[in-house]
């Protein structure tokens, strides 16, 4: 019978040939000698590299297209580097894209990239210059209907860069309403940031509306994220754009009975966040005044909490049934 030692030793892996010896007789650290197997190596050097390689040459593309190097991708370019291939995550497109080198984007589109290739996040490219947190609210006057003072950004440049990417995706022909694996779209991408800018480039662009999943239906999104209660000081700008943003989706025919996962409508959204004068308008454009989430509660739950009698007035007279207005789950 084989004795637990000898079976641990038949186990050993290959000596590798690695070891240490001190240089001299004093202190210092100790060098690493290979003495192991290096015929592989030895040859590498022997045959030399004769030029870039192919994967060279994709990751030069990369590397060119972060920093905005454009004369590198021009050589790249020339060089019949393939502008699909993507590095494992994302392809060169979805990169200038994401950082705003309309330079590079261009020479890219003319050299063949694809327009509906999906990222990592699943994501083409036209959602990767609308998730730019730089081009915000604030980077649109809603009144002049032009792009504001950037100057309170760290990313003033590069905010005012996105506007013309977008513009210039939808020129060259992109999909609008290219959805992702979650179903969100470009169009509730841009309602989500509040961006009244690039939901109006979009709408005259030709965008579906309800396009994507429920819970992403563009106008839900417009009222389920954070800063749409005029009450904060902070999120007065967001609130004011959030109203333009579901007037705008109105006008154009969005669904206004669409609910995200908690079964929440845009009509319990507003009341939700006390935005009396959209629950008027979402009241005339035919939602549903009784409508009620996961957890039972209606637009009327809401009006009735907040004390805001105007909003109550307005769906009493649009038929909205009290009945119990009690919180879910307690008594009043």
């Amino acid at each position: 019978m084989m004795t637990k030692r000898s079976y641990n030793f038949y186990l050993q892996k290959p000596w590798t040939g690695r070891r240490t010896r001190r240089k001299g007789t004093d202190l210092e650290k100790a060098e690493d000698v290979t003495l192991g197997a290096t015929a592989m190596e030895d040859d590498k050097i022997k045959k030399g590299v004769k030029g870039p390689t192919p994967a060279d040459k994709k990751k030069a593309l990369f590397d060119a297209v972060r920093v905005g190097d454009e004369v590198k991708v021009d050589e790249l370019i020339e060089a019949g580097v393939d502008v699909n291939e993507e590095d494992g995550r994302d392809s060169p497109l979805y990169f200038a894209a994401a950082h705003a080198h309309i330079n590079i984007m261009r020479k890219l589109i003319k050299a063949g990239a694809r327009l509906d290739q999906k990222s990592r996040l699943s994501e083409p490219p036209l959602m990767a210059a609308i998730c730019r947190k730089c081009f915000c609210h604030r980077c649109f006057d809603p009144e002049t209907e032009t792009d504001a003072d950037c100057s309170t950004h760290d990313n003033k440049e590069l905010c005012a860069q996105v506007g013309k990417v977008v513009d210039e995706l939808i020129k060259a022909g992109a999909a609008l309403n290219a959805c992702d694996d979650q179903g969100r779209t470009a169009l509730s991408k841009a309602a989500k940031n509040k961006n009244l800018g690039l939901v109006r480039k979009l709408l005259r662009a030709g965008v579906d509306v309800n396009a994507g999943r429920n819970r992403f239906n563009p106008l839900v999104v417009t009222f389920c994220e954070h800063g749409v209660s005029c009450g904060e000081s902070k999120a007065k700008e967001l609130c004011s754009n959030a109203k333009l943003i579901a007037a705008e989706l109105l006008d154009a025919g969005a669904n206004v009975d669409a609910s995200d996962e908690h079964g929440q409508t845009p009509l319990i959204l507003a009341a939700m966040h006390g935005l009396s004068d959209m629950v008027i308008r979402l009241v005339k454009a035919g939602a549903n005044v009784n409508a009620k989430d996961a957890v039972g509660r209606s637009p009327i739950y809401f009006s009735n909490r907040l004390r805001d009698f105007r909003m109550e007035q307005e769906l009493l007279n649009a038929g909205a049934i009290c009945g119990d207005l009690s919180a879910p789950g307690k008594k009043m």
